[in-house]
């Protein structure tokens, strides 16, 4: 049985919901929780639209447990917008299915969460699967592409635009904690190039870096607030 739901549109205010046949009706203090996840991931997707952030929605889907859904997907880097409400287990993951073969973790936790993942996948049919205790939201969407200088904040993980980079950039960063940081370079395949940086505690500073030419995301992991600019290096 399913406790998950697929939101078919891009467009959070005309969103059409398929609610499983035998999916229990929610209690009333559900009920509010699930629609505050969904406000939330909304905002989440909203603030990377206005940022230039945004860009093609694969999917989304909405639930309070359990679910599994078919996706098929072209290759390429996946940007992955969750929230999850409950305080115990959370996990997702891009289960391959028929010829593709690859699982692809996108987050486990057993806290709260709200942020941005990054990953790749290869072309082939997936199925979108989530073990959650408590209500849950989660978006898969393309970044949209975007030109240096870029800069983008937030509080908690976070993924920057689809950068053209001409095989020289820099960071200019701050982080205001608390706990870890970690910047990360993605290419537009989905796969890890290099760690930018790496912080305990505050970061103020920039950081330059060589790659190849081509297409980047720059994936922030954080437990607090940061913002991050994205320069050409000359």
């Amino acid at each position: 049985m399913s406790d998950g739901e697929r939101i078919d549109s891009a467009d959070p205010a005309s969103a059409a919901v398929h609610r499983p046949r035998a999916t229990a009706a929610l209690a009333p203090a559900a009920v509010v929780v699930a629609a505050a996840v969904a406000f939330t991931v909304a905002a989440l997707v909203g603030a990377a639209e206005r940022a230039g952030r945004g860009g093609p929605t694969l999917g989304r889907y909405a639930g309070t447990g359990d679910t599994e859904h078919p996706l098929r997907l072209t290759t390429g880097l996946i940007v992955v917008d969750i929230v999850h409400a409950g305080d115990g287990l959370f996990e997702a993951a891009l289960a391959g299915r028929g010829a593709t073969r690859a699982t692809i973790p996108l987050l486990a936790v057993r806290r709260p969460y709200r942020g941005t993942r990054v990953v790749g996948a290869a072309a082939g049919e997936y199925a979108v699967t989530v073990r959650a205790e408590g209500p849950w939201m989660l978006t898969l969407r393309r970044p949209h592409p975007a030109r240096t200088p870029f800069t983008f904040s937030g509080a908690g993980d976070g993924a920057s635009a689809l950068l053209a980079l001409d095989g020289t950039a820099a960071i200019r960063g701050r982080y205001q904690g608390p706990g870890p940081l970690a910047v990360w370079l993605f290419d537009e395949r989905g796969a890890r190039v290099s760690q930018l940086a790496e912080a305990e505690g505050e970061f103020v500073g920039t950081v330059r870096f060589r790659m190849t030419p081509g297409r980047h995301v720059v994936f922030v992991e954080a437990g607090g607030e940061w913002t991050v600019e994205v320069l050409d290096a000359d």
